[in-house]
């Protein structure tokens, strides 16, 4: 068998490129290549190049993320001060921002009658906990016929 020399970087790459990485930065490749190995031409290292997947990367403008983000922050300070129990607010804005605009919408239509449940501020959930146990699709604090106003109830007093 007939010797051959390969740099530590080379060497590294092969086994890197079976998992689809690669060195890319030259500085380190050329370090690491410094050191010298020798190669025997029985030991090759064979490796099968995984087909890459090329998932398309979304694109957004910045004018269109500054809008998203204005909204996002409008609807929190909403959702904050409809809420009334103001402990936390730094980890519930992160929380919010983690919500869907669904999500959102949905806590707008289920939060008066929340808040209509648990009228004294002391009994209510810490705002992030209602966001983190997504109180609002509990079925207790779901909106029912009873609960929706009656226009010109002849009834009422």
């Amino acid at each position: 068998m007939k010797n051959q020399i390969i740099g530590l970087g080379d060497l590294f790459n092969q086994f890197l490129r079976l998992q689809n990485y690669e060195i890319k930065d030259k500085e380190l490749l050329d370090s690491l290549n410094e050191h010298k190995l020798f190669k025997t031409d029985g030991l090759d290292l064979f490796y099968k190049v995984k087909e890459e997947r090329k998932y398309p990367v979304p694109q957004i403008n910045a004018s269109t993320f500054m809008e998203t983000t204005i909204v996002a922050t409008e609807e929190f300070e909403r959702f904050w001060n409809m809420y009334n129990k103001k402990t936390g607010k730094e980890k519930v804005i992160k929380r919010w921002s983690k919500l869907t605009s669904k999500e959102r919408e949905k806590i707008f239509e289920t939060l008066p009658f929340y808040l209509k449940y648990t009228p004294d501020v002391k009994f209510r959930k810490d705002p992030y906990t209602y966001l983190n146990q997504r109180t609002w699709e509990d079925e207790v604090y779901m909106p029912t016929k009873r609960d929706e106003p009656v226009i010109n109830n002849p009834f009422k007093w």
